[in-house]
């Protein structure tokens, strides 16, 4: 019988094996450096996220509005889009509450002002709404 030898049978092998595990290595290694990257992409934007805290240090009311003092308690500066503030839930534009951006570690004083009439007797609860998360405070109108 003619065929191949024993050593050049062994010699495919090898080889053959070789290109396999090479061509799995360069698979793998592509597939878990995308994952890698969108990993750190992820917790990057995370620690930004955290790092603009802001919490209302005063707030006072009248009939004309509601006049709040916010801190931004984080180590990142905190835009102006980056805010939402809301009165019972009700959203107010940035150009109702003339709240700027935050410097780390500064404050900064806004008023809102009803979205109708005035702001009748009662109870209101203001909500600053910053990428770190939201903070309340219940404000009472004479």
């Amino acid at each position: 019988m003619k065929g191949i030898s024993a050593v050049l049978a062994t010699v495919l092998i090898v080889v053959i094996t070789v290109a396999i595990i090479g061509m799995y290595f360069g698979f793998a290694r592509g597939l878990f450096g995308t994952v890698t990257t969108a990993g750190n992409q992820e917790v990057g934007g995370v620690t930004a996220s955290i790092e603009k805290r802001v919490e209302i240090t005063a707030a006072t009311c009248n009939t004309n509005g509601i006049t709040f003092t916010v801190k931004a308690t984080g180590t990142a500066d905190v835009a102006k889009t980056d805010f939402n503030v809301f009165v019972n839930e009700t959203m107010l534009t940035a150009s109702t509450t003339g709240l700027n951006a935050l410097v780390a570690g500064a404050s900064e004083q806004a008023t809102t002002t009803p979205v109708t009439g005035t702001f009748a007797k009662g109870t209101y609860t203001l909500k600053v709404d910053a990428p770190a998360g939201a903070v309340t405070q219940t404000v009472t109108c004479p």
